[in-house]
């Protein structure tokens, strides 16, 4: 039982190059002179440059009870300490130190799949209503790369960001499309006239909000998604305008924007792993899906330092 005490012990007794006074006197083996206590003998000797005196110490402390044992550790850790900032341990900040601050670190990518790729990849049927949740294990992780490889998933976006732990971090994908939205008509003292096509721009693409929250250390991890989907309605509906007289026309677009949302919050291990697999409607025909895949991991933020001068 002592060889198993001793031997964690003995790995913080090798501090050669921290210089203890010259408690004990000659390389001869010799009793130490008198000290505080036994836990200042025993360090004053653990910590002497002279291999016999060092020797002394160590067979004591193969001897010495947990509590001792646990002193001199402590005292050991302490002269190290003040041996490396060059102050002692009344000028060093408490031990009780803020921890570092949480993070999280995120992994984003918006796809677009075939609803029986889904089904097939993903072992879980395609969505009509609601989206589905489904987490990711190794089996789905490499199904999911044996389908990237054959093409059966059109990557939209992806993106890796980090954030602090409570902060809202967003994601987008937007595209914009150009359509003639109306017709100004200008009339000149020739008797010419002329229809100019006003252009407008419609908007449309995926957004993807998510707070992540953990509630403890190395725990698992909150995340609250909120998302949105904006598409265009196809085909584009048209409307016939008379602008000259004499019964001439022109034709301007009228957009259709599809939009659907999703709110939900979902729980993750600390470095964890989902699909999303989002329904029609957020899909631009009915024999697509969407999914979105999305991989949390805890992470530690340095705290700030202090501002350096000017």
């Amino acid at each position: 039982m002592r060889r198993t005490v001793l031997a964690p012990c003995l790995l913080l007794v090798g501090l050669s190059g921290v210089r203890g006074p010259a408690a004990w006197g000659g390389d001869a083996p010799a009793a130490p002179p008198l000290a505080e206590s036994p836990v200042d003998r025993l360090v004053a000797g653990l910590v002497e440059d002279r291999s016999a005196a060092r020797g002394l110490a160590e067979e004591a402390l193969a001897h010495a009870d947990a509590a001792t044992l646990r002193a001199v550790a402590l005292a050991l850790r302490d002269r190290l300490d003040a041996a490396t900032v060059g102050a002692d341990r009344a000028s060093r900040p408490a031990r009780t130190g803020a921890p570092p601050t949480v993070g999280v670190a995120h992994e984003v990518e918006w796809v677009r799949m075939g609803a029986a790729d889904v089904a097939a990849t993903l072992g879980a049927p395609a969505p009509d209503v609601d989206p589905v949740v489904v987490p990711a294990t190794p089996a789905l992780l490499e199904a999911w790369a044996k389908a990237l490889r054959a093409g059966a998933i059109t990557p939209l976006t992806e993106a890796d960001s980090s954030g602090y732990e409570g902060q809202r971090v967003e994601v987008s994908a937007s595209s914009q499309r150009a359509v003639v939205d109306d017709i100004e008509v200008t009339s000149h003292a020739n008797g010419t006239t002329i229809a100019d096509p006003i252009v407008g721009r419609v908007e449309t693409g995926v957004r993807l909000a998510f707070t992540p929250r953990q509630r403890r250390a190395a725990g698992p991890i909150e995340v609250a998604f909120d998302a949105e989907v904006r598409r265009l309605h196809d085909p584009i509906v048209e409307e016939t305008l008379d602008v000259f007289e004499g019964g001439a026309t022109a034709r301007v677009q009228r957009p259709e924007i599809v939009a659907a949302t999703w709110q939900r919050t979902v729980t993750l291990p600390a470095h964890g792993e989902v699909f999303v697999l989002f329904p029609r409607g957020f899909a631009p025909t009915v024999d697509t899906r969407l999914v979105l895949r999305f991989r949390a991991r805890t992470v530690a933020f340095p705290d700030a330092g202090p501002t350096p001068p000017r």
